[in-house]
């Protein structure tokens, strides 16, 4: 008897790009987050100055990466649109108003936040910045990632074709841990290591690696997928 087809099939085709879109989003939220985390504990640890630190980063970030106009672009909109858009620079208070004895209460709650909070608030700002221009010099080079994973996948492929042809044995066990390790796990790491570094790092250092160990895993997936569909 042939089995009934799942009557959530197309409600789970129809909502999939909505819960990919937002597992990417919650993902990145959450690097954002634990990159300014670091961030700030890095600057405490280190005592230097948040803005030119981070700063630093940006002009490395910008100059010298594989996706220039990319990352640079990114930049500029997530400052003009966070920072200068919502005035969040305007958190400092202004040294004239303060000597002039302004008394109003708001003002002085301003003051004492950012005196109390000075350094994690710009680190916030600036780093939020920083994040976008990473997250520009990542996403440019993932045409380069999904060239060696095809290229490695269709090498797996053919070796597949020679294995069926010769009788050769599958193995699942080899097959679901290249997938777990190749997609599932060597990406995200790698993503986390360059998006959440304190220190300025190398795109093609972090990502070219892990881009080879990934097409790898991919072939050796593909190698040993089924013989049979």
């Amino acid at each position: 008897m042939a089995s009934k087809p799942n009557e959530n099939t197309v409600a789970q085709a129809t909502f999939a790009p909505f819960r990919l879109a937002w597992r990417l989003l919650s993902a990145t939220v959450l690097l954002w987050f634990v990159s300014c985390v670091i961030q700030i504990a890095y600057i405490h640890w280190r005592h230097v100055d948040p803005v030119t630190h981070i700063q630093d980063q940006l002009e490395y970030y910008t100059g010298d990466s594989p996706s220039h106009g990319l990352a640079v672009q990114m930049g500029t909109v997530t400052f003009e649109h966070l920072i200068e858009r919502w005035k969040l620079h305007r958190w400092k208070p202004n040294e004239s108003v303060t000597a002039a004895g302004e008394t109003s209460v708001a003002p002085m709650i301003k003051r004492g936040i950012w005196a109390s909070f000075q350094a994690e608030i710009e680190t916030t700002m600036y780093n939020t910045v920083l994040f976008a221009a990473k997250l520009g010099v990542a996403l440019g080079l993932i045409p380069l990632y999904l060239t060696w994973l095809f290229a490695f996948g269709m090498d797996g492929l053919a070796q597949r074709y020679i294995r069926r042809a010769c009788g050769g044995y599958e193995s699942a066990s080899i097959y679901h841990r290249a997938k777990l390790y190749g997609t599932r796990l060597l990406p995200p790491f790698a993503a986390v290591v360059f998006m959440c570094s304190p220190i300025p790092i190398s795109a093609l250092l972090i990502f070219g690696p892990a881009a080879l160990f990934s097409a790898l895993l991919v072939r050796l997936q593909a190698t040993y997928y089924k013989k049979y569909l």
